[in-house]
């Protein structure tokens, strides 16, 4: 939130020096006294602005952190609830290396509150029947501990029990950051193989430890601006909670977290504690889960349910808030329901649109509310979708769907989807939030949320474009001077395929994510952003959703349409498909953007047709000479 201005008290007339006189003091008194009761004025007004908002009006993103601490009994209350409503019978397997760990005791006593039990294998006794250990029929939940570390031997059962729709959950690492191969000597890594027998199996491997967040170990980065580690509300696997800070940690980059529906993603992932940096921003992802459908033909997205504990620090792995966490992981993979998407089908829409609200839940069973659970008031119970929006913190919309109140239902490799929506039209323009939450009786099991926004284009004469006059560029009668940075989202990083190429699209765009990077953009002190937009932008709200937050964090944007057309006819090419962009999401009314790019990059060293450019740079030379004498004469 903007921070609230000191009131700076005004200088005091210069008063002449003689021998102060009770009529003076009595000024000065006075002078005191108002003092005082301004700065209480200002106070009481900044104390009295609507809850939830900053000074200028606008809603926190819910990716910035309030900074509020948890009471411990408000978490030990809400395990109990959650304790109560996952347990069930089941194995969970927790493998380690060639002796447990010291944590794993208590690990054991956490799960048993979840009516889990726990079997523990060492690498060799799982390397002797791995079929047993990496089985979701017998375990649909495996621990592996001390992850940095994985025999060869155990390499394809792990893709195998994941590829099965197994939960595995690593702890420490990054995960199978070393293999190790078993010889008379014991376990010894490949580089000190590579020593003694002279080969090296690390490139053989790759292929199949590459699991998307988790592996390989290039794909995460140190943690090192972290002030504390909490589990927040924007998620509803762990109740929010403190936690020990440890020593070390490392993260993955994000991916997109789930909110909204019918975006059609192949993976939700799941930020279950974040480590928060002193500005209150996200540092990276102490613990997460990662529910994937898996993309056909790529060994890198395998389908499964995986998650990760990312420090190899003890004292944070034997605190009783950690333990609790990986017990309660491990109940959520045992009982097989979470959501897999929910909110509202666009982050923004137009005055007068309906909106298509409601959750995408992933279970084992179609009738989720078959499933066997407890409720937290030790009845039989079922799991119910609520569905709530609301405007400046007041309630707009509510809705329960029961089990049987589905929109239609899809076997996947992990599970069954099932889709619940409804159709609402909001009556006025402005800042909501729909949640939508996974409930067993009155425990929240999972929730999703996010902003959606009413879009009102600005009245032309109230528009401020940026205009170029001469050689410079002005904005509001001053020249304006661009400092901008090509911009692609955080869930990106180290992603292959469509979403990290097309990510102006439903399946890739994240509102929380996108925002996070927004705002640390213009914190840089950048003041504008490059983008690029496929034809995947067209029949969807996105390429609106991120012009509006340009213009929320102060960034003037560039964009580049990958349809190529050309630039002086605009006649040659994918122009209709251009058109339609620009049209369909009415971006021609947006003072934000500063301008398009139709035949967008070159190949170095080239000249002729190349990416996104059929006609090359060659065939608009003539018509750029022409630009350049007529602007400077030469």
């Amino acid at each position: 939130m903007t921070d609230i201005p000191e009131e700076k008290a005004a200088e005091p007339e210069a008063a002449e020096e003689t021998k102060t006189t009770s009529k003076s003091k009595k000024l000065w008194i006075l002078r005191i006294v108002a003092f005082v009761l301004c700065v209480a004025i200002v106070v009481a007004v900044f104390a009295l602005l609507p809850a939830g908002k900053d000074q200028n009006g606008s809603t926190p993103s819910s990716s910035e952190y309030s900074g509020k601490d948890v009471p411990a009994s408000e978490t030990d209350a809400a395990y109990k609830a959650k304790q109560a409503a996952l347990k069930s019978d089941g194995s969970v397997a927790i493998v380690v290396p060639t002796d447990e760990p010291s944590y794993v005791k208590n690990l054991k006593k956490q799960l048993k509150a979840f009516g889990l039990s726990a079997d523990v294998y060492t690498w060799e006794s799982a390397e002797a029947n791995p079929g047993a250990v990496f089985e979701p029929l017998i375990y649909k939940a495996v621990i592996y501990t001390e992850a940095d570390g994985v025999p060869d031997k155990l390499i394809q059962p792990i893709r195998s029990y994941l590829n099965n729709a197994g939960g595995l959950i690593c702890i420490g690492g990054p995960a199978f950051t070393d293999i190790y191969t078993k010889t008379d000597a014991g376990y010894l890594k490949t580089r000190e193989m590579e020593g003694a027998y002279g080969t090296n199996k690390n490139n053989q491997y790759s292929a199949e430890l590459f699991i998307d967040c988790l592996s390989p170990a290039c794909h995460t980065f140190p943690v090192t601006s972290a002030v504390r580690v909490v589990s927040r509300d924007i998620q509803g696997v762990l109740p929010e909670a403190d936690y020990v800070m440890p020593s070390e940690m490392f993260s993955c980059s994000p991916r997109t977290y789930g909110t909204g529906i019918l975006k059609y993603r192949t993976r939700r992932f799941i930020p279950l504690i974040e480590a928060i940096d002193a500005k209150g921003e996200t540092a990276g992802y102490l613990a997460y889960m990662v529910l994937s459908l898996g993309v056909e033909n790529e060994i890198a997205y395998n389908p499964g349910m995986w998650a990760s504990f990312n420090t190899n620090d003890k004292d944070f792995l034997g605190s009783a808030g950690a333990l609790k966490a990986i017990a309660c992981v491990a109940a959520y993979f045992n009982v097989r329901t979470m959501l897999y998407g929910g909110g509202a089908s666009e982050y923004t829409y137009f005055p007068g649109d309906e909106w298509t609200v409601g959750a995408e839940t992933m279970s084992k069973d179609m009738m989720f509310g078959s499933v066997e659970s407890v409720n937290a008031a030790g009845s039989a119970g079922h799991f119910t979708v609520n569905l709530a929006i609301t405007r400046d913190g007041a309630g707009v919309f509510e809705k329960e769907f029961q089990p049987y109140e589905f929109e239609s239902v899809m076997d996947t490799a992990i599970g069954t989807y099932t889709l619940y929506s409804t159709g609402f039209t909001p009556q006025e323009a402005g800042d909501y939030r729909v949640t939508a939450e996974l409930r067993c009786g009155e425990t929240v099991i999972d929730r999703l949320a996010h902003d959606v926004c009413i879009y009102v284009e600005k009245p032309e004469n109230e528009r401020k474009y940026v205009t170029a006059v001469g050689k410079d560029l002005y904005l509001d009668g001053k020249v304006w001077k661009c400092y901008g940075v090509n911009y692609m989202p955080s869930s990106g990083i180290s992603l292959i395929g469509d979403d990290y190429e097309k990510w102006v699209s439903p399946s890739a765009f994240d509102i929380d994510v996108v925002s996070k990077d927004l705002r640390r953009i213009k914190d840089i002190g950048f003041n504008a952003v490059s983008v690029f937009a496929y034809d995947c932008a067209i029949g969807n709200n996105t390429l609106i959703t991120l012009i509006r937050l340009c213009e929320k964090y102060g960034l003037k944007a560039f964009f580049s349409f990958r349809e190529f057309a050309n630039p002086v006819t605009f006649i040659d090419g994918n122009a209709q498909t251009i058109y339609d962009m620009v049209t369909q999401c009415k971006l021609a009314g947006s003072d934000t953007l500063v301008g398009y790019d139709v035949a967008w990059e070159t190949m170095p060293g080239g000249y002729g047709p190349c990416w996104c450019n059929d006609l090359g740079m060659m065939a608009f030379d003539e018509v750029w000479s022409r630009w350049v004498v007529d602007t400077y004469g030469s």
